[in-house]
This record gives C-alpha cells, structure tokens and sequence, in this order.
C-alpha cells in the first residue's frame, strides 16, 4: 500500500502544482490595469524561458555527462520542453491587442491582424475547452484572446457594457 501511494504522490503533486500556479496566472492576468492594452505578462514569459533553459540543460547533459546510453529519454525531455518552451515565447511576445471605445485589434504569430469595430459585435462566448473569448462581428471576423492575456477582464468588461454576454461554451 506505501509503494502505491508513494507511486503516485510526485504526479499528483506535480498536477497540483500546475493548477495553482494556472490559477494564479488567470487572476493575476485579470487584476492588471492595462489602459486599453492587451498582451501576456512576464510570468508566462518566464515560463517560456524555463523551458527552454530545461531543454538546454537537458542537451549539456546528453553531450558532456555519463547517461550510460540514455539517449532516447534525453532526446523525449529535449523535444518537449524546446518544443513547449519555443511555442510559450513565440505566443507571449508576438500576441498584442488593443481595443478602445471605437474597437478592438489583435496580432499574433499564428494568424493575420484582425480587427473589429464595437458597433458591428454580434456576439461573444467563452470556450472553456480551451480558455479562450471569443468575439465575432457582422463582417465575419473572429477575434478570440486567451484568458491569460493581460486585459482580458476589461474587454470583457467593455463587452458587457455594450449589452452583449460573454456566454460560455
């Protein structure tokens, strides 16, 4: 029974962490003053950056350490942690909005600019799936910002204001 549950404790502490420090993320995301500016804090910067620092570790390791052969775990932890660590940066630094009393715009790495105007809103929901608003005007465009983005209470905010509900998905 003590093997069992020493089996499982590192995962389900690790899983734990993780969800406070979501957590954590989502509120302090959504406390910050952003005088009409939308874009990720440092802290997801630094997760980033955490990463990529695992992954160069990780390759100083496969190459001036005694591993007796073991390449392939090496090469696993290399690939997820440059992977997740070089898609956290692009996403944190490249992602951008703006929005006012007029409209709203966003860039990002992963798709065009996109802008809409207030007064063409039709409506605003909620993925829950993946954490995300999103916005859709007359003309068609969809603008969806990830709940982690700085500012993303405040749009919301202004959403509400213009009697649209953000309703969720």
């Amino acid at each position: 029974m003590d093997d069992l549950f020493l089996k499982f404790l590192p995962p389900f502490l690790v899983a734990f962490a993780v969800s406070l420090s979501l957590a954590y993320l989502y509120n302090k995301a959504k406390e910050q003053p952003t005088d009409g500016k939308l874009g990720y804090g440092p802290e997801v910067k630094a997760i980033g950056w955490v990463a990529m620092t695992i992954t160069g570790g990780t390759v100083i390791v496969m190459l001036f350490v005694e591993h007796r052969g073991q390449y392939l775990p090496l090469i696993g932890i290399a690939g997820l942690f440059g992977i997740l660590g070089l898609y956290i940066l692009l996403e944190s630094y490249s992602t951008k909005g703006r929005f006012d009393d007029e409209q709203i715009s966003m860039s990002s790495i992963w798709s065009p600019p996109k802008r809409g105007l207030w007064k063409e809103l039709e409506s605003a929901s909620f993925k829950k799936n993946g954490q995300y608003f999103e916005l859709l005007f007359s003309d068609g465009t969809r603008i969806g910002f990830s709940k982690m983005l700085r500012g993303h209470s405040a749009v919301c905010d202004h959403v509400e204001s213009l009697g649209v509900r953000v309703g969720s998905i």
